[in-house]
């Protein structure tokens, strides 16, 4: 009876590890390309030593790892349109999606982050 409940709480236990939390929203750098001709929220989540060295042009900077992350969000973001997120590679960009779709934004994350886009915006 005890290998019965163990084997039941295992199996129990790996059904809820498996499970996935909320869905971000991923967009590609084709995809991204024709967006950046309107007017979009484009946020940069790296940090600014990384964003000096390169970003996506019209992007704001909101450092994700900033004590004052959700404070300037709010400061800069219209909570009623779409927000494009990107960082380095996106995993950054992943934990800013979390946090602001929490928040009620609607949110896309740049697959591969900046590196995609500088590898297939070179010239």
């Amino acid at each position: 009876m005890k290998k019965l409940f163990y084997l039941f709480t295992l199996v129990v236990l790996l059904l809820f590890s498996c499970t996935k939390k909320e869905n971000t929203n991923t967009i590609t750098v084709e995809e991204l390309k024709p967006l950046l001709k309107e007017s979009i929220q484009l946020v940069d989540v790296r940090t600014a030593q990384e964003y000096a060295l390169g970003h996506i042009e019209d992007a704001t900077l909101i450092d994700v790892k900033s004590d004052d992350f959700k404070k300037m969000v709010h400061h800069n973001l219209d909570k009623s349109k779409p927000v494009y997120v990107y960082c380095k590679l996106g995993g950054r960009g992943e934990k800013a999606c979390d946090i602001l779709q929490k928040d009620g934004y609607t949110v896309y994350n740049l697959k591969g982050g900046y590196t995609a886009w500088k590898i297939q915006n070179q010239e």
